[in-house]
């Protein structure tokens, strides 16, 4: 399957949805960027790879990740800058429909599934405004690797 985008770095990001969240799988090269800009919910940032080196900003905080770590993101404007090639998985609430309307599969989605429930009102949302972070407790080496270092690669 062909990327949905590619930036001008030659990073790669595909976009898939299901029911209810948007997946975005990006590799991304040393120095660049991933935005967003006005983003109307938190959204969920999966970095799997040992060897990861980010840094984010989001919620008036900025914070270099090193290693395997899951990242909520608060709603707002953020942005991950890869500090070296890595691959990084980000989940969207499938209400972030500029997202979701280009994804490959994103006609499959065109009328609401009868088998999955419809997000609701009544669900419990975030008011943060932080990055929450988790680590993989295998993650302290490179996390101690790290220190020191602040913002993007450049």
């Amino acid at each position: 399957m062909a990327p949905t985008e590619i930036s001008p770095a030659g990073s790669r990001t595909w976009l898939v949805r299901g029911q209810n969240l948007v997946v975005a799988f990006s590799r991304l090269r040393a120095g660049d960027t991933l935005a967003r800009t006005g983003q109307p919910h938190e959204y969920l940032l999966l970095l799997a790879d040992p060897a990861t080196d980010v840094w984010i900003q989001a919620g008036g905080e900025e914070a270099a990740v090193a290693g395997a770590a899951i990242v909520v993101v608060p709603p707002g404007d953020s942005v991950l800058a890869a500090r070296a090639d890595t691959t990084v998985v980000r989940a969207f609430d499938a209400r972030t429909t500029d997202l979701a309307d280009r994804c490959h599969n994103a006609a499959s989605y065109a009328e609401p599934h009868p088998g999955w429930p419809r997000w609701s009102r009544g669900r419990t949302r975030s008011t943060g405004t932080a990055c929450g972070c988790t680590r993989s407790p295998t993650t302290r080496a490179a996390k101690a690797r790290s220190a020191g270092s602040s913002g993007p690669a450049r």
